[in-house]
């Protein structure tokens, strides 16, 4: 009985001793499987039958939990990441189960419990596949791969939605999922992923984790604060930065709202968001969650740029018309996904927050002098190139529409929009999304709007507003100013009309013109100047038909002005 235990220790010894010799002499290549340790011959294969093997011999789990333990280094050029990757699953029957990783990645070993296995291993030019027929011992198997990443993230060239939003410079790093994990085995119907993270010190981590069943560009941001679950596997990036952290609370409804600012700009950055939130919370709905961020992200190759996230944005700077455009989107894109229409409306809510006569001149400019004609509704995705269309005039329309329907109905609207689109699917397309807003609106208005989502929405072009005539008439002490309006393009809407007298008192009235219209002012002292559309409602080419920011001309003395 002695020597037979002997026996047994001395074996154990070996097989101990030829593993640990065979994971020193080749990392990359080697398995271990209950104590069983070989090298593995990688069979060489072209990609499209290693993506073959990966996707035909992906395991169905009803259930897999993942556990991820990293230990993250960040020097001058290098990020160093040590890690673990834990999956456990129930598993009652024989199974092949695919472990696919990329060359950057050095695995060290690959660990089997609770089952025996067998394997195979192939490789393309990038990456190495090992297939694992493993037979269970008891109902629930875990799988551990032991890996390591060393690479510069300054030289990393974007691969993602998200990726081209973010950067890499001294003040922060991002690390996305491809680098700290192993490409998903399972095909899970149900899946619990917990990650802890040891790191420097010296810097705060951010996560941006995508939820289960979003939009490749929707991330929500979380203050890592030990550890981090969630309950699916979709993707989520690691951000350290060297930022100042701010916090404050503001009451907004109901809701306590922390907002946390990430930034080397300033603790003032947070009273700028508060007004924000605080207008939009107004004029819309109130903000839809307990939590905002502000990141920080710098960008090498712009000073203006940012990204919504579900619950703050990242920027490049706090430059408050990109700041309450991204803010915008925890609304319209995040709460309710109205893409790619909802770029538009966010820039819309710019426009309102600021209301600044110079901005709209600005973008009716843009719009005017833009070579791109395309309907507004035939723009199928944000891919930058309509984006003057799709920003901008899009921008331009909602504001006209609030000018249309007036302030009470617009907004009521735009709320019902909000709870619309944020139970139901209203990014099908962009017809259908528009055709869902104009139903909305209606029904608000209780008028039909069919000819202003025709003529703006899908159809090109802008309005020409002139006056064609202007009269002037003296009786009983007063003046009496008849002017007749044309619209040339075809477009027909309600128009503003501001009349200035020779003692710089205004007169204004509203008129809706279809083709054209007679409107007449009364007077105390002669008039100086007729202003179309003075508060810009409207893009308007108008006048002389020339856009140098304002056209301008006279009839019988009065200067005549559109906006």
């Amino acid at each position: 009985m002695k020597k037979f235990i002997l026996l047994v220790m001395m074996i154990t010894i070996t097989l101990f001793s030829y593993a640990f010799v065979l994971n020193k002499a080749n990392p990359k290549s080697v398995l271990i499987i209950e104590n069983l340790t070989q090298e593995i011959t990688f069979q060489k294969t072209e990609k499209e039958k290693l993506d073959e093997l990966y996707q035909g011999n992906k395991l169905f789990t009803s259930y897999a939990s993942y556990h991820y333990l990293l230990n993250i280094s960040i020097d001058d050029n290098h990020v160093s990441i040590v890690g673990t990757e834990r999956i456990t699953f129930p598993l009652n029957h024989s199974a092949l189960y695919p472990i696919l990783f990329e060359d950057f990645k050095q695995v060290d070993k690959i660990m089997v419990y609770n089952a025996s296995a067998t394997y195979s291993g192939f490789k393309d030019k990038e990456n190495r596949l090992i297939l694992l027929n493993i037979t269970p011992k008891v109902k629930t198997v875990t799988v551990e791969v032991h890996f390591k990443v060393r690479y510069n993230p300054f030289r990393e060239k974007p691969k993602s939605y998200l990726d081209r939003h973010l950067s890499q410079n001294s003040l922060h790093i991002y690390i996305p999922k491809r680098y700290f994990t192993i490409w998903n085995n399972l095909q899970s119907d149900k899946e619990r992923v917990n990650v802890r993270i040891d790191y420097p010190k010296d810097y705060t981590l951010i996560i941006l984790d995508q939820p289960f069943q979003s939009e490749i560009w929707r991330f929500k941001p979380l203050l890592y604060n030990g550890s981090f679950e969630k309950e699916n596997l979709n993707d989520f990036y690691l951000i350290f930065g060297k930022w100042n952290l701010y916090e404050e609370s503001m009451k907004i409804g109901n809701r306590t709202v922390k907002i946390i600012a990430l930034t080397d700009e300033g603790e003032w950055v947070l009273q700028n968001i508060k007004d924000i939130l605080r207008f939009y919370s107004k004029v819309f709905m109130p903000y839809p969650n307990d939590e905002y961020f502000y990141i920080q992200i710098k960008y090498s190759k712009s000073k203006y740029r940012g990204h919504g996230l579900d619950g703050g944005i990242i920027a490049t700077q706090f430059y408050i018309p990109l700041i309450a455009h991204e803010t915008a989107h925890n609304w319209f894109g995040v709460y309710a996904n109205l893409y790619p229409i909802h770029e538009g409306i966010a820039t819309y809510a710019v426009l309102l927050y600021e209301n600044n006569l110079t901005q709209y001149d600005d973008i009716e400019r843009k719009c005017l002098s833009s070579t791109d004609r395309t309907p507004i509704a035939e723009i199928k995705e944000n891919n930058g190139e309509n984006m003057i269309a799709l920003y901008y005039k899009n921008a331009f329309v909602f504001r006209s529409l609030q000018f249309v329907l007036g302030n009470e109905t617009f907004f009521k609207g735009m709320r019902e929009l909000l709870e619309y689109c944020h139970l139901n699917d209203c990014a099908q397309d962009t017809m259908t999304t528009l055709k869902q807003i104009q139903k909305i609106f209606e029904k608000v208005s209780n008028q039909s709007l069919e000819w202003f989502f025709d003529e703006w929405f899908y159809k090109t072009g802008y309005p020409n507003f002139e006056v064609s005539n202007a009269t002037l008439e003296q009786k009983d002490g007063k003046y009496f100013l008849t002017l007749q309006i044309v619209e040339t393009n075809g477009f027909k809407m309600p128009l503003e009309v501001k009349v200035v007298d020779s003692q710089g008192k205004s007169y204004l009235k509203r008129v809706f013109v279809d083709k054209n219209a007679t409107l007449t002012f009364e007077l105390k002292n002669k008039p100086e100047k007729v202003i179309i559309d003075p508060n810009d409602w409207i893009i308007n080419g108008g006048g002389s038909g020339a856009w140098q920011g304002k056209s301008s001309y006279e009839i019988g003395g009065i200067k005549i002005v559109t906006n």
